[in-house]
């Protein structure tokens, strides 16, 4: 059973009805809600997991930042966010441009949301008027005041994404219809409901209500994360904006599909597969993780044992590092190649990748040489 509640429906002052449903087919949205509730069980129940999603936080933060942003027009590449976050010195200068202002308010949020230690899965106005805040802070967008709702009327879609939408008009409206969202959120049948949904839900109607000038989706998709995160779904939490991002016109069609039907199936049904493909991405890149870190720990006694060189363990962790096929030819070609083998004749050179393909460490298909992770299953 999905344990959802039945439709509620205010009568707003200007902007008619306003319907909270969470009516949808059950027997296309069980079960991919089984699928991503296992999911998650199997991914989770891993040994050491708590480990891993810690050494993996910051690609995380980052995947979420870049996504939640790219979303609503943010120019950045992955690689500026990644320097914005890591670098402390951009992000206490007082000449950030508007991108990159974005993305310090949302690594500060994402970090909080990682850092909450006591999980409270309920909601509140102010919670929601201050993540808002922190998410346009330092920024001009206009009419918009960080933490205020807007009394301006504002537009939202277009026509390739299932046609425009016109929320709640005026300021009376918004706020209480915001009292309403919170009680809706917040209510027994909601809090009974699976979390999954719940947060789903969270973010459909927050987007539909648009209750602030600026901000809207940005604070939409972190309350999902933050009910997410307080509802046990922690490692879940930070990965949907990017999925998001990557399923753009997908994502922005099916608030307008969802809203013309009045039918959650359509939003149901598109966070599901997010969450289960974000799931399995996720262990993949965590796949992927370990093995470098195993692979890594075998040269690194290979090297201790004398069976390669340090110049040849170099070369396989910088290998680590990129993960793509090199020749011999690339040792002298690539900057971060060229420092280790400047002074190494291509003999010598020659003579190492040989070694490191007849230990079974690298594999060979022409003239390119790859990292051989399969050897790792040979050691098992």
């Amino acid at each position: 059973m999905l344990h959802i509640p039945d439709e509620l429906t205010f009568l707003t002052h200007k902007s008619g009805n306003f319907h909270f449903f969470t009516i949808c087919d059950a027997d296309s949205i069980l079960p991919l809600l089984i699928e991503a509730r296992t999911t998650y069980t199997v991914l989770t129940n891993i040994p050491f997991m708590p480990n891993i999603a810690a050494q993996l936080k910051p690609e995380l933060i980052r995947r979420s930042i870049f996504g939640t942003a790219a979303i609503e027009g943010n120019p950045l590449e992955e690689s500026d966010v990644d320097n914005i976050i890591n670098d402390a010195s951009v992000r206490e200068t007082s000449q950030v441009n508007k991108s990159e202002q974005e993305i310090i308010n949302l690594k500060v949020l994402y970090e909080r949301l990682l850092e909450i230690k006591v999980l409270d899965p309920t909601l509140s106005e102010d919670q929601i008027k201050g993540i808002h805040s922190l998410i346009t802070d330092k920024i001009d967008y206009g009419d918009n005041v960080p933490g205020n709702y807007r009394n301006i009327k504002v537009y939202v879609g277009n026509a390739d994404h299932g046609g425009t939408y016109t929320p709640p008009v005026i300021l009376k409206d918004i706020q209480e219809l915001m009292v309403k969202y919170i009680e809706f959120i917040n209510s027994d049948s909601m809090l009974k409901a699976d979390p999954l949904l719940r947060a789903a839900c969270a973010h459909f109607y927050l987007a539909m209500i648009h209750p602030f000038r600026d901000g809207n989706g940005r604070t939409a998709r972190f309350v999902e994360a933050w009910l997410l995160n307080n509802s046990g779904y922690r490692l879940l939490a930070p990965l949907l904006s990017n999925y998001y991002y990557q399923n753009i016109d997908a994502y922005f069609s099916v608030f307008s599909e969802t809203r013309k039907q009045k039918n959650m199936t359509p939003f149901f049904k598109f966070y599901l597969e997010a969450c289960i493909t974000s799931l399995k991405n996720f262990q993949s890149t965590m796949n992927i993780w370990l093995c470098r870190l195993i692979f890594s720990d075998y040269t690194s006694f290979l090297k201790k044992t004398h069976k390669i060189s340090v110049r040849q363990e170099m070369l396989l962790d910088i290998m680590l590092d990129d993960i793509k096929p090199i020749s011999l030819s690339f040792l002298y070609e690539e900057a971060k190649y060229r420092a280790l083998y400047a002074n190494v004749s291509q003999a010598t050179a020659r003579r190492d990748l040989r070694k490191l393909f007849d230990l079974g460490l690298l594999e060979k298909k022409e003239d390119n040489y790859r990292l051989n992770f399969g050897l790792l299953m040979d050691k098992q």
